[in-house]
């Protein structure tokens, strides 16, 4: 019977040890190997502040773990802005080509085409042909002729260095560009522009 209470009194100042706050310059932990069921095994070195525990049990109880770092990686988006930024310059085509058919006199008419030339332009195309250039001009430059969007009817010539443009050997027709130059001439259903123009594919 003595036996029996000396080892429950035993027992209890077990008990009480492990109860009892660690003082206040102390940070060795006694806990050793955690269950199965738990999230994982502590360390028993104190390294790290306990903001950086992933699990920590008391008010100064600290480990160490080590941070997994998860980088993404993404394609850079396809970059539009040479394309998509432009804006329509005005007047656009069919406004031009609306004033230059205009009814006037024989005279009128001539000047009104003087009027447009060296205007600087900005317009929304799609792409109709690509034509070699006579031989006998002796350029490397091609003819491209493009078509407004607002009404085919109405079209833009230039002259391209297709070394330049390697792009309108493979463009079908009815791509959708931009043109930006200025005005050589005009007609009454036509636009032809000065070298050094610049075409701008989508």
């Amino acid at each position: 019977m003595a036996a029996i209470i000396t080892a429950s009194g035993a027992v209890a100042a077990g008990a009480f040890q492990l109860l009892k706050p660690t003082a206040k310059g102390s940070h060795t932990s006694s806990i050793g190997a955690v269950s199965d069921s738990s999230v994982g095994s502590l360390s028993n070195s104190i390294d790290g502040p306990v903001t950086d525990s992933m699990l920590a049990v008391g008010a100064n109880i600290t480990q160490t773990f080590s941070r997994t770092v998860h980088n993404h990686y993404t394609e850079p988006a396809h970059d539009e802005s040479s394309f998509s930024s432009k804006v329509e310059s005005r007047p656009t085509i069919a406004e031009m080509m609306d004033d230059l058919n205009t009814e006037r006199k024989p005279y009128e008419w001539t000047k009104v085409h003087e009027n447009y030339i060296g205007l600087p332009v900005c317009w929304p195309v799609t792409l109709h042909g690509v034509y070699p250039p006579p031989t006998y001009l002796r350029t490397h430059n091609w003819s491209v002729r493009l078509h407004s969007i607002h009404n085919d009817m109405y079209a833009v010539n230039l002259d391209l260095d297709l070394e330049k443009y390697p792009r309108l050997k493979v463009a079908d027709r009815g791509d959708r560009a931009w043109v930006e130059g200025q005005i050589k001439s005009t007609s009454s259903y036509e636009v032809y522009l000065e070298d050094g123009a610049i075409l701008t594919l989508e």
